[in-house]
């Protein structure tokens, strides 16, 4: 990685593409075969050179960063690669050699399918014809964890920046639901949700929100990168006791898609600081919906 360094090309210039990304990584693709001379200068005058050589097919593959989802069954995980050469003619998978450079995240089969096993990023290098195409295309797996039961859903407050899905329909049975991360009016990632909540069509349903501190809800407050979508709320009842805000989520700052909502609103004796709504108490203006 050069940063602030200044980088030097000598050689068979057309024969290669480079380009230098914002945390000084140099990242050379060959476009045909050729040779490259490359000289990096730091700062402090120390020197660097490297040759790299082009030779035999160069392989275009038809994506260079591929993203998968690991443990959410609505989501792809799974890519399949192919190749072009030089002159876009496709090169049949059955005569490259594909390597994962890190198994816990995805394993590739022999005809190019990468499958995601974890979560994280990695490489794909590839063999053909006696040349190794290191790191040639880079793999990005986010990893969900699957809620099926109200224990699971509870569990949420004690990881808030995590990535979240339902798995099927989870019934509470009337009972009352702990509002996760209260308003307070902070932003704390610890505290406030900040992750992805992603309801896979499947629904909540006969959840009574209960009547504590200032905001009520499933969620209290959501920071401006949470996401919630794609979940039914059914059967939800508002709180017992006069509260600030109360919704699905009761004071929103982040963004809430594709959900459907059926909410008993019961008022009773004072009203004058009590607001609520099906979806969010207070939309603040950074909030979406």
């Amino acid at each position: 990685k050069g940063l602030d360094a200044k980088w030097t090309f000598e050689g068979d210039l057309d024969a290669f593409d480079y380009f230098i990304e914002d945390d000084g990584t140099l990242n050379v693709l060959p476009m045909t075969p050729g040779e490259l001379n490359v000289s990096v200068t730091l700062l402090n005058g120390d020197k660097a050179t490297t040759k790299i050589v082009a030779k035999g097919v160069v392989l275009v593959p038809n994506s260079e960063y591929v993203s998968l989802d690991y443990l959410n069954p609505r989501l792809d995980d799974e890519f399949t690669l192919s190749f072009l050469d030089e002159d876009n003619n496709s090169i049949s998978n059955k005569g490259i050699k594909f390597i994962s450079n890190n198994q816990d995240i995805v394993t590739v089969s022999e005809d190019g399918v990468i499958k995601a096993v974890g979560g994280g990023k990695t490489t794909l290098s590839i063999e053909y014809k006696g040349s190794v195409y290191v790191d040639l295309v880079k793999v990005d797996v986010t990893e969900w964890i699957q809620i099926s039961t109200p224990e699971q859903l509870d569990a949420i407050r004690h990881n808030t920046k995590g990535m979240y899905c339902l798995v099927n329909d989870i019934d509470f049975g009337g009972n009352v639901f702990s509002t996760i991360g209260r308003w307070d009016g902070n932003e704390s990632d610890t505290i406030h949700f900040s992750g992805t909540f992603d309801g896979n069509g499947y629904t909540i349903s006969n959840l009574q929100l209960p009547a504590e501190g200032d905001t009520s809800g499933i969620w209290g407050q959501t920071n401006p990168s949470s996401i919630i979508r794609n979940t039914n709320f059914i059967n939800i009842k508002s709180p017992l006791k006069p509260t600030d805000n109360f919704g699905i989520v009761g004071f929103n700052t982040g963004i809430i898609e594709n959900i459907y909502v059926e909410m008993t609103v019961s008022m009773g004796g004072s009203t004058a600081i009590r607001s609520g709504g099906g979806i969010v108490g207070t939309n603040e203006f950074r909030g979406k919906v």
